[in-house]
């Protein structure tokens, strides 16, 4: 897929089709608005975690600061639960994509598209191409 001319609806889509066990994924912003969302999955519901998930990130962004400046910034969380896994990852300082897997899913397959896909989002909400040091802002 080429994902420069792909809608963002259509990217998330994609990135859940390439992972097996991906149930959904999504574009949020640092203030928990959900900018997009697929979801396979009926009765998954992650509007009411975007926020929560943004709260997280900002925490663990002041955890890893205050742990030194050797370790550079945040770039990915992954919460693991009876279930699933859900991984987030940033996009700049103001954004962050998340994916929700079953328990068996595959977790690197989904660390790699989400990779895919934060090259592309980067792109289009900063209006350049991303430096690996502009990833873990």
């Amino acid at each position: 897929m080429d994902f420069k001319d792909a809608s963002d609806l259509e990217l998330l889509e994609h990135v859940v089709s390439e992972v097996k066990g991906a149930v959904a994924a999504g574009l949020i912003s640092m203030d928990g608005l959900s900018m997009g969302i697929y979801n396979a999955m009926p009765g998954f519901d992650s509007k009411a975690a975007d926020a929560e998930f943004a709260t997280i990130l900002r925490a663990a962004r002041k955890a890893l600061g205050n742990l030194g400046p050797d370790l550079g910034g945040l770039e990915e969380v992954m919460v693991g639960a009876e279930n699933g896994i859900v991984l987030v990852r940033m996009i700049g300082n103001d954004y962050y994509t998340g994916m929700a897997l079953k328990k068996d899913g595959n977790i690197a397959m989904a660390r790699l598209m989400q990779k895919k896909l934060v090259r592309e989002m980067y792109l289009r909400y900063y209006d350049k191409e991303m430096d690996w040091d502009d990833e873990a802002s």
